[in-house]
């Protein structure tokens, strides 16, 4: 199975391609915005990027992870809770390369950082640090910088469950 995991981020999305079977990178990067001034202008190069790397896999019939988020709020002065600003951007970010799975059919998940984090790292809180180490363990390489271990951990999580899932299927088919 391929799986490609994404982080999303405004300035800087990471993204992995892994073949499940091998526990293998094939391909990662992270795209860059950071040069571009406008909100608009960064989440259209994240598309158009997205959707890039993408369309070079369909052939390979891929399922693609996201590590989405828990939505932080914040007391306003009246006592109101609203959603952290960069919350409601990072959110777009989530939402442009779902858009663009949908627009190539490709299957999409979504599964909170704390689940990942817990399953492959051991700890729903683990840094950076604890995440590169526990992604090390199962591909038995590196991945630089920490927005493609992110990906990878994704892309894991995600085949992990696949697994799980497929497993439950034969043995009530069984």
């Amino acid at each position: 199975m391929l799986v490609i995991g994404f982080d999303p981020g405004l300035t800087s999305t990471g993204w992995c391609v892994l073949d499940t079977d091998k526990q293998k990178i094939i391909d990662s990067g992270v795209i860059k915005t950071c040069n571009i001034r406008q909100r608009e202008e960064r989440l259209f190069a994240i598309r158009q990027s997205t959707k890039a790397i993408l369309q070079g896999y369909m052939r390979m019939d891929p399922q693609v992870a996201i590590e989405d988020f828990i939505f932080q709020k914040r007391k306003t002065r009246c006592g109101e809770e609203v959603p952290l600003k960069s919350a409601e951007l990072l959110n777009r970010v989530v939402q442009v390369i779902v858009s663009v799975c949908w627009d190539l059919g490709i299957e999409v998940s979504l599964y909170p950082a704390p689940d990942v984090k817990g399953a492959i790292a051991a700890y729903e809180r683990a840094d950076k640090e604890a995440m590169r180490k526990a992604v090390k363990l199962r591909l038995s390489e590196i991945p630089r910088p920490s927005h493609i271990v992110d990906a990878a951990a994704v892309a894991l999580y995600h085949a992990d469950l696949s697994v799980i899932g497929s497993r439950a299927v034969a043995e009530v088919r069984g």
